[in-house]
C-alpha cells in the first residue's frame, strides 16, 4: 500500500507540474497579447497625438485669421469714415469753385459791359 501512495504522489506531482506548465504557457501567451495590444495602442496614441497637434495648429491659425479679419474690418470702417469726410470736403470745394467761377464770369461780364459802354 505504501507503493500505491508513492505512485499516487508521483502522479500528483506530474499532474501538478503539468498544470503549472500550462498556467505559465497561458500567462506567457496573455503577456504577448497584452504587449502586442500595448504596441498597437501606443501607435494609435502617437497618431492621435499628431492629429491633436495639427488640430491645435489649425485652431491657432483660425484664431489669427479671425483677429486679422477683425483688425481689417476696423481699418475698413475707419477708412469709410475718412472717405465720407473727404467726400464732404470735395463736395464743399466743388460748390465753392462753382460759385467762384460764376462770380468771375459775372465780374467779367460787368467789365466787358463797362468797356463796351465806354467805347460806344
Amino acid at each position: 500500500m505504501q507503493e500505491g501512495l508513492v505512485l499516487k504522489k508521483r502522479f500528483d506531482d506530474v499532474f501538478e507540474s503539468t498544470r503549472y506548465t500550462k498556467a505559465l504557457e497561458a500567462l506567457n501567451k496573455t503577456k504577448k497579447e497584452i504587449v502586442s495590444k500595448a504596441k498597437d495602442l501606443k501607435a494609435e496614441l502617437m497618431e492621435q497625438g499628431a492629429h491633436l497637434q495639427a488640430t491645435v495648429l489649425t485652431k491657432n491659425e483660425l484664431e489669427n485669421y479671425q483677429e486679422n479679419q477683425e483688425n481689417t474690418t476696423s481699418e475698413l470702417d475707419r477708412l469709410k469714415t475718412e472717405l465720407e469726410g473727404n467726400q464732404d470736403r470735395v463736395r464743399h470745394s466743388y460748390y465753392f469753385i462753382h460759385f467762384m467761377f460764376a462770380e468771375c464770369a459775372r465780374i467779367c461780364i460787368i467789365f466787358v459791359a463797362q468797356a463796351v459802354h465806354r467805347g460806344a
